[in-house]
């Protein structure tokens, strides 16, 4: 680390993280301009999450550049975000997923937009995923559009450990979503007219293992969630974007009635699908053993089990 800045805190929220939070805790320390604090929120962890954190960084727990919270039962992450957010001191608030990582100027990049431009929320493109030991498994060269309104009603955006915002500015991440509270918030965001800038620098490192949270059925219910609260609020030019995420979800999970009808919608709101889109439609769209093998958890869902 070779400066410092008073403004910033960093909120890692963990549940039976020991695999992994030791190494983002280390990410966010080693950074070129060294935050505040950084505050992680244990979500009531049955594993060694509490005793790996303090052990590992009992010097900087005791200076108080690592602070270590821990939730009174399971709240779920969208408390322990929110939390997080309470307990910060600095001016601008930002958020790590403990099994992700940083490149060591992330930080300092970041700062640049968030404490020069003006802005109320920055977004850094991930493109880079590696696996359980950090080693890099793929990188998307995808383009993306210039339009911030477009990657976010279209839910190209949205991964919390790409996000950082003023303090003031946070809206606060809705705990009615889980799984698709990081989707939520931009949307709220670029509803109630925030300033939101996107950067394409390749610094976050998505962690992909088989715990993260899109692999559950969940993920289709909150999905369908946002879809019924934003539905009418999205502006008529990227309705269609915004129908053929949501369709493209319930395909994925098997829901082809709905996925198809939301489909035939977002096409006539004007989507415009790339070939890559039409692929996955196409292949998403026809697995029929999908529709089988969910339909009994789709089922439990909804007649009422909390996602």
């Amino acid at each position: 680390m070779t400066a410092g800045n008073s403004s910033i805190s960093v909120v890692i929220p963990v549940y039976n993280g020991e695999r992994f939070v030791a190494e983002a805790i280390r990410s966010a320390l080693g950074q070129t301009v060294a935050p505040q604090e950084i505050i992680v929120v244990d979500d009531a962890s049955t594993d060694r999450t509490g005793e790996i954190i303090r052990q590992e960084f009992a010097p900087q727990l005791e200076r108080g550049a690592v602070r270590y919270a821990r939730n009174e039962r399971n709240r779920e992450r969208s408390f322990s975000r929110n939390e997080g957010v309470r307990l910060a001191r600095g001016e601008y608030v930002f958020f790590l997923d403990y099994d992700d990582l940083w490149e060591p100027d992330y930080l300092e990049t970041v700062m640049g937009v968030l404490g020069r431009d003006g802005a109320d929320l920055v977004y850094s493109f991930p493109r880079t995923f590696v696996d359980e030991q950090g080693r890099i498994i793929r990188s998307t060269t995808k383009r993306i559009s210039a339009d911030t309104a477009e990657l976010v009603f279209a839910s190209q955006v949205g991964y919390p450990s790409a996000t950082a915002l003023k303090r003031d500015s946070f809206p606060g991440y809705a705990e009615d979503c889980i799984l698709r509270e990081d989707w939520e918030i931009f949307l709220r965001a670029q509803l109630s007219g925030l300033r939101i800038r996107i950067l394409d620098r390749d610094q976050v490192r998505m962690r992909a293992h088989g715990e993260r949270s899109s692999r559950s059925a969940k993920f289709w219910r909150s999905t369908l969630r946002v879809h019924e609260q934003y539905r009418a609020r999205i502006p008529l030019q990227y309705r269609g974007l915004f129908l053929y995420h949501v369709a493209d979800i319930c395909l994925r999970y098997g829901d082809l009635r709905r996925g198809w009808r939301l489909t035939l919608q977002s096409l006539m709101g004007g989507a415009l699908p790339d070939l890559r889109m039409v692929h996955r439609l196409l292949t998403r769209g026809m697995r029929l053993d999908r529709f089988v093998s969910l339909a009994a958890e789709r089922r439990r869902l909804l007649e009422g089990d909390t996602p």
